[in-house]
């Protein structure tokens, strides 16, 4: 049987063992060392049990030793009991005979709430917020609410005129996906490019979408946001290019306008017909950060490079934290 020192004993208690030792006797219980360098200190009222399993050998020098194999039957039997004593979350004793087969009852949870998102692109769009809300889902954020990206019906399918969005806020309100006024929200998704210059026009608009939906817009358009999805993307891709950004005039020799021809370049694939536009969402927390460059307030969206997705989708994360 192996021995090795005891260094947990009092100093009186070391004084009176020998400079090796296997196990020591004090007045609380048996304190055991192991070649390992695992140290147990067993309680009185289980050495009957140790007896049992094993016998204890006294030396001359007054050392308790006990057997390997008794040492472990003790540890055994030591663990059994705590294992029958802990409880977790109010689950019943984990060896109990009696309940191994209880499930444990747990509180109820409300369901999530659900942030619709709606947006005046059939692809790009849609494609995306899909992929955010599975990228988000999969991390579980927010837990108490899950977002819900609404494809276009065939009814409106070639409708890109935010009034069409309107309407299609004012459906879901009357209980359409099963939307719950209580707890639901929708948001609304277009760009501001769609008006022309018109601000009257656009103003009346965003009034009419208060208390119906809330609003993410971008100036001029959705691949703006797109391209903040990119390290360092408004210093290299979006200030330098500021005026040509705003004008967003058609590329000469092409049907194409320069935001859209831009963001083809600068990200590698045609953002208005390749999925893998999806993807981006992987990086939504670069274009949160990149987002705050730009002008965030739709209401002054007109003539300025504007953005406000990244932060709407943040506000509804963080309403929908588990507040701990």
């Amino acid at each position: 049987m192996s021995t090795i020192p005891v260094s947990l004993c009092s100093q009186r208690t070391r004084a009176r063992l020998c400079r090796l030792t296997t196990c020591v006797k004090t007045k609380f219980g048996l304190l055991i060392e192991m070649r390992s360098g695992l140290r147990i200190f067993i309680l009185l009222t289980i050495l009957p049990k140790l007896e049992r399993c094993g016998p204890i050998r006294v030396s001359t020098s007054n050392i308790w030793r006990v057997d390997t194999a008794a040492c472990h039957a003790c540890l055994l039997s030591a663990r059994s009991q705590h294992l029958i004593r802990k409880r977790r979350d109010g689950m019943p004793p984990l060896i109990a005979l009696d309940t191994w087969n209880e499930r444990t009852p747990r509180p109820e949870r409300s369901p999530k709430a659900i942030c619709f998102i709606i947006a005046e692109g059939a692809n790009s769009e849609l494609w995306y917020f899909t992929e955010l809300a599975l990228h988000l889902a999969k991390q579980n954020i927010p837990e108490l609410i899950e977002l819900k990206p609404i494809e276009r019906t065939d009814d409106d399918q070639n409708k890109s005129h935010p009034h069409a969005l309107l309407e299609q806020a004012e459906s879901i309100r009357e209980g359409k996906f099963g939307f719950n006024k209580d707890t639901d929200r929708i948001v609304a998704v277009f760009d501001v490019d769609i008006y022309k210059g018109n601000n009257d026009q656009y103003q009346k608009d965003l009034q009419s979408f208060s208390g119906m939906a809330e609003v993410a817009v971008t100036n001029p358009s959705f691949e703006l946001y797109l391209l903040l999805h990119k390290e360092d993307a408004y210093k290299t891709y979006i200030e330098p290019y500021r005026e040509k950004i705003l004008k967003n005039a058609y590329v000469e020799g092409t049907h194409r306008r320069f935001i859209s021809r831009h963001a083809n370049d600068v990200l590698g694939i045609n953002v208005k017909s390749n999925k893998r536009v999806a993807g981006f969402a992987h990086r939504f927390g670069c274009a949160i950060k990149e987002e705050r460059h730009l002008n965030q307030d739709p209401a002054t969206a007109m003539g300025r490079l504007t953005s406000n997705i990244g932060k709407v989708i943040k506000e509804v994360i963080e309403v929908g934290r588990i507040q701990r």
